[in-house]
């Protein structure tokens, strides 16, 4: 392995200053990261930006990725294949059947973490590496949802699969990026205390589809149009403004 990461973080972008926004994943008091806005925003540039770091910045040892897409494409990322836990899925049904299959893979993390005294993925590499136990280093794993299904038929299903697993599983090192032009549509309002948020174009801030609630709307009356929020989960959020003519922001 040529980097031993025990910490999983990802660049999101830089501003306009070269500074990094970079988002720490693994930190208590960090979500999984919430991506909205419209199609003509920068979101679609910060994904795509986020992949392209998690493919450059770690091993493929290091880091699995299961990602949920219609326009992804692996050929579009250099490297992508081999950080692929499974092929990028396009179907509503394969991405109800992975959620499934990484609710159980959290869990067994969990047992394994017990079994061997260890309180979380980093606690537990950390003995692997230092050969206090005989097991294999144990990847993170990172779940890219790209546009949430829009039929009806699979939004509860996996809205409540998707909830069940960011209540608990960042400290076995899984972790979730959901990004969506219409949250309000197909993300459940629950979801939004898992999450980090980056929000992109605020054109109107009491009737924006990408506000999650009443509250956001109260703490954010004096966004002004074309803003990029950070919003924390726990409230709390830092303002950049989108400037027009590149794809950067400048600290507000």
């Amino acid at each position: 392995m040529h980097r031993r990461n025990i910490n999983f973080e990802i660049e999101c972008f830089k501003d306009v200053n070269n500074n990094h926004y970079v988002h720490p994943f693994y930190k208590p008091n960090h979500g999984h990261l919430f991506l909205s806005g419209d199609h003509t925003s920068m979101i679609d540039y910060i994904l795509k930006n986020i992949i392209r770091n998690a493919v450059n910045g770690f091993h493929e040892r290091e880091l699995k990725m299961i990602i949920y897409s219609t326009s992804i494409k692996e050929h579009s990322y250099s490297g992508l294949i081999k950080y692929l836990k499974v092929p990028i899925i396009e179907r509503s049904e394969e991405l109800i059947e992975q959620l499934s299959k990484l609710k159980k893979m959290m869990m067994n993390r969990y047992k394994t973490f017990r079994q061997n005294k260890s309180r979380d993925i980093k606690s537990y590499n950390t003995k692997v590496l230092n050969s206090e136990i005989t097991h294999r280093y144990m990847p993170c794993v990172l779940f890219v949802i790209h546009e949430m299904p829009s039929s009806n038929e699979y939004l509860e299903t996996i809205n409540g699969l998707v909830y069940d697993i960011t209540q608990q599983s960042r400290a076995a090192g899984i972790h979730v990026i959901l990004s969506t032009a219409s949250a309000k549509d197909t993300m459940s309002p629950l979801l939004k205390y898992n999450f980090d948020g980056i929000i992109t174009k605020i054109e109107s801030i009491e009737s924006s589809k990408i506000l999650l609630s009443k509250e956001l709307v109260q703490l954010a009356k004096d966004i002004e149009p074309g803003t990029l929020m950070l919003c924390g989960n726990s409230g709390h959020f830092r303002k950049y403004i989108i400037t027009h003519n590149e794809f950067r922001v400048m600290l507000h």
